[in-house]
């Protein structure tokens, strides 16, 4: 049994509480954009905080997540414009990513070899996946 953890007695108090959630899910392989509604959240919440290895209880806590949505985008690299194929067309916008990598066209299609850059380093994975 973990007895090692903090609890920080601060998160979820003041007007409105905090939303703290943790998980994970495998991103769809396919290119594209994504949203994952909220729904069904269950919460408690501590009506005390015990030093450890103690128990600190909880009780039920009521949960609004109307409205709550996560998105994401699962880029085609090399599709710098957007489109879900990577032809000519991305070629001006992948020019100016690399002309300008902090600008509107520097994305995840951009950083075309996936090093967190979008810099020289892209071009020759640019070219081949421009003639895939």
């Amino acid at each position: 049994m973990r007895q090692d953890f903090i609890v920080d007695p601060g998160i979820g108090q003041g007007p409105g509480g905090q939303l703290v959630a943790t998980g994970t899910f495998t991103a769809p392989a396919t290119p594209g954009s994504y949203s994952f509604l909220l729904a069904n959240g269950v919460a408690n919440v501590l009506t005390a905080v015990n030093p450890p290895p103690q128990h600190s209880p909880t009780e039920s806590a009521s949960v609004d997540v109307t409205g709550g949505v996560m998105s994401f985008i699962v880029c085609l690299p090399g599709d710098v414009n957007g489109d879900f194929v990577v032809t000519t067309d991305d070629v001006g916008h992948f020019v100016s990513a690399l002309l300008d990598p902090m600008g509107e066209f520097a994305s995840c299609a951009a950083d075309v070899n996936g090093d967190g850059n979008v810099d020289g380093k892209d071009i020759q994975h640019f070219v081949d996946a421009l003639l895939a």
